[in-house]
């Protein structure tokens, strides 16, 4: 029972250090203006300069900033965020379709702000179903989406 209470204590500890260590990387980055000036200067406790871009880059991700402000990216974002890397920047086919997403949106905006297709309806338009499921809030494709696809074509080409 001992080493029990002792392995969990030990854990619990290292835990808190950890996070205490990484809370003090994030105020070091936070402490520069831009990504250009913190990458420069590297925190004293990382080992390399490589691990310490790394870290920056991290920091600077529209993910951290998503998950540490708990907003939802839109889905035209987000479709972007997995897409372009930002060492070799976009895949032609992945660039293709977010443009042809962007070009749905500013197409489907009226003049006053006012969308009539949601980001949420643009990307299946655009990207299409996968049959038997596709990643979002509901796993499986059911009669209700293959309608959703004949109501968003039609609304298409009412606006057109």
């Amino acid at each position: 029972m001992l080493l029990t209470h002792g392995s969990t204590y030990i854990k619990n500890a290292l835990q808190r250090r950890f996070v205490d260590f990484r809370h003090k990387l994030k105020k070091h980055f936070d402490s520069f203006l831009t990504l250009e000036e913190a990458k420069q200067n590297k925190h004293e406790d990382v080992t390399s300069q490589e691990e310490w871009k790394f870290l920056c880059d991290r920091y600077a991700s529209v993910q951290f900033k998503e998950a540490k402000t708990g907003e939802q990216l839109s889905a035209i974002v987000y479709f972007e965020v997995v897409h372009k890397n930002t060492k070799n920047g976009w895949v032609e086919e992945a660039k293709l379709k977010w443009e042809e997403m962007l070009s749905m949106k500013n197409e489907t905006t009226l003049l006053d702000g006012t969308m009539t297709l949601t980001d949420d309806e643009i990307v299946p338009g655009v990207l299409g179903h996968k049959s038997g499921y596709f990643k979002g809030p509901s796993k499986f494709v059911s009669c209700e989406d293959t309608m959703l696809d004949k109501q968003l074509e039609e609304k298409l080409e009412t606006q057109q």
